[in-house]
């Protein structure tokens, strides 16, 4: 227990302080050095060697910074100064930024979801799961993509974004990740104190439906708060309201993703570098797929 307290009153304050006020490009390389390490993780689970976890995990550093719009032809386009041809360009990199969320969000809406149905059957039916590896992997690019984009898409440092980043953008990050907390600070006190009925014991045994509905609820209620607060103003915003229950299906499908990696591969934490919180895949898991969503929306402050 000291031990996780001294990891959090470290972590917590640097990623508020990176979250909230490092510059964009500072931003950028601080998530993009973390979706490195949660893919190294990922690839971990996946039994892969070290040679190639570390190529893996750089791949889909890359694959995000080419989906972002980092091609020469971009920054040749801007030493042009020719404003018609870089709106253009904006304008089809704001399309493959929207295909890639829809994309992320069908893998999380379907596929992801099919998934964890095979594994737990298969283990109810005490039967070997088998998956395609190679597309599992696959889809891992467009998972982390997605969450890369959906990061800058919220706070508005997107090429195709049409806002200037501001504090009120990474507020309104903040905010969805208070969320996520919400619903999983709901889901543990609520499960632990009166769970009895197991949400999917073959995948995650200690969650409980009890659990699951007390993250609703939770989120609902700072949903609620947040609404009021929206930016330190008066005036009340619905959209994390509306985000709440979506917010804690997605994080519970996220978590369940990753307790299923786990369990494939006979670990109980994904890795050992936030000392008694294990890896930061452990702590990220429900972030993946719920950033990503709410940059599909395209929301605004």
């Amino acid at each position: 227990m000291k031990e996780r307290i001294i990891s959090a009153l470290i972590a917590i304050p640097i990623f508020l302080g990176i979250l909230l006020f490092a510059p964009n490009a500072l931003f950028m390389l601080c998530w993009l050095a973390a979706i490195f390490f949660v893919s190294y993780e990922y690839s971990q689970l996946r039994k892969m060697d070290k040679k190639k976890a570390i190529l893996f995990s750089a791949a889909t550093v890359v694959f995000s910074l080419l989906i972002f719009g980092v091609f020469p032809q971009y920054w040749a386009l801007l030493k042009q100064a020719d404003s018609v041809k870089i709106q253009n360009y904006e304008k089809m990199l704001g399309s493959l930024e929207l295909s890639l969320l829809v994309i992320e969000a069908l893998i999380w809406f379907i596929f992801v979801p099919v998934l964890l149905w095979r594994y737990a059957k298969s283990q109810k039916l005490q039967r070997e799961f088998r998956v395609n590896l190679f597309f599992i992997n696959s889809l891992w690019f467009f998972v982390v993509a997605g969450f890369f984009i959906g990061l800058l898409s919220i706070v508005g440092i997107l090429p195709s974004n049409n806002s200037s980043a501001s504090i009120a953008h990474r507020l309104h990050l903040f905010f969805f990740f208070i969320l996520i907390w919400a619903n999983d600070a709901g889901a543990y006190f609520v499960g632990k104190a009166i769970g009895k009925r197991k949400f999917s014991p073959y995948i995650s045994p200690n969650k409980t439906w009890e659990g699951f509905i007390g993250g609703i609820i939770s989120s609902l209620v700072v949903g609620l708060i947040l609404g009021f607060i929206h930016i330190f103003s008066l005036i009340f915003n619905p959209i994390y309201l509306y985000f709440a229950i979506p917010i804690a299906i997605f994080a519970t499908v996220g978590d369940l993703f990753e307790s299923m990696l786990k369990r494939l591969a006979g670990v109980k934490d994904s890795g050992k570098i936030l000392p008694g919180h294990g890896g930061i895949f452990d702590r990220s898991d429900s972030w993946l797929p719920v950033i990503g969503l709410v940059g599909l929306f395209g929301l605004g402050v």
